[in-house]
């Protein structure tokens, strides 16, 4: 993963070559159940920031694809 700020490399994270991304998944979703069974059933994070985390994630995508800066518009907190 590399971030930046503008054309200088702000960050550079590498991740060791056994790394289990899917472990991650599993564990989100495991959460999620857990939320789901409780009563009231509990969200991990309000909706607001799960939009706001795939709209990242798209502009991260488009990004790539364009491989342009991409502006996200929304709200900040």
């Amino acid at each position: 993963l590399t971030i930046t700020a503008g054309a200088d490399v702000a960050e550079e994270i590498h991740v060791p070559d056994d790394f289990d991304l899917n472990a991650i998944y599993v564990d989100m979703l495991g959460d999620a159940l857990a939320g789901f069974a409780e009563s009231p059933a509990r969200a991990a994070i309000p909706l607001a920031d799960g939009v706001a985390a795939l709209d990242m994630a798209a502009g991260a995508l488009e990004s790539s694809r364009s491989k342009k800066a991409v502006r996200l518009v929304g709200a900040c907190r």
